[in-house]
């Protein structure tokens, strides 16, 4: 019984249907890994942004210190102790002023050694390399505690802001890289550059007990 053999023609019929199918499954996982990375490099980084600003934005306009005579050094303050500019209770001697605001709702972000505090006094921290912190501290009632030196706990915020500055109100709006104590007023906005994997993301944050829009990009 003869067998008949594939025709030349059959062969590189074939070949090329084979590498058709081929190129077109390349083309799928290329496509798949193009898109892993946009969601892990865009979309996840924006995510984050927004989370943070959110929480801060929250935080600025729903501060009330109730107690800020207790801090070190108040440069400025505003609508009552809305937010202030102060000293950190350890860096007394230090030139170093953070921007200070206060958090009265349970969030796990802050939970003392003591146990859940009514009242935290929050001081924003960036480190360059490092990223945004927030140094806390609590405001006891007891006078006990209250004559105590109070114990400062630090909770990580984002390893991806990579420059903070503070923009003041003049005749033209002025940019700084950290508070700046000879302006004799408070700033009127923070805000924050994310990156991460090549992609950046700014976010402007206001500093006014007013609802404003978000401006990023």
């Amino acid at each position: 019984m003869k067998h008949k053999a594939f025709t030349l023609i059959e062969t590189v019929l074939a070949v090329a249907i084979s590498a058709i199918v081929m190129f077109a499954g390349a083309q799928l996982m290329y496509n798949l890994v193009k898109t892993s990375e946009f969601f892990e490099t865009n979309w996840s980084l924006r995510a984050h942004a927004d989370g943070v600003e959110r929480y801060l934005r929250s935080s600025f306009m729903n501060s009330n210190i109730t107690k800020a005579s207790k801090l070190p050094e108040v440069l400025f303050s505003r609508n009552k102790n809305n937010l202030c500019i102060a000293k950190l209770f350890e860096e007394e001697n230090s030139n170093r002023y953070y921007l200070v605001f206060s958090e009265k709702k349970a969030h796990p972000m802050y939970l003392p050694s003591t146990g859940v505090a009514v009242e935290k006094i929050c001081f924003l921290d960036f480190i360059e390399g490092e990223g945004l912190s927030i140094i806390w501290t609590t405001n006891e009632s007891d006078d006990r505690k209250r004559q105590a030196e109070p114990i400062i706990y630090k909770t990580f915020l984002t390893p991806y802001v990579k420059q903070l500055s503070y923009i003041y109100p003049d005749t033209v709006w002025r940019e700084e890289p950290k508070l700046d104590t000879a302006i004799n007023a408070m700033p009127e906005y923070v805000k924050l550059v994310f990156e991460r994997h090549g992609e950046t993301i700014t976010r402007i944050i206001s500093l006014k007990p007013v609802i404003d829009f978000q401006i990023s990009r």
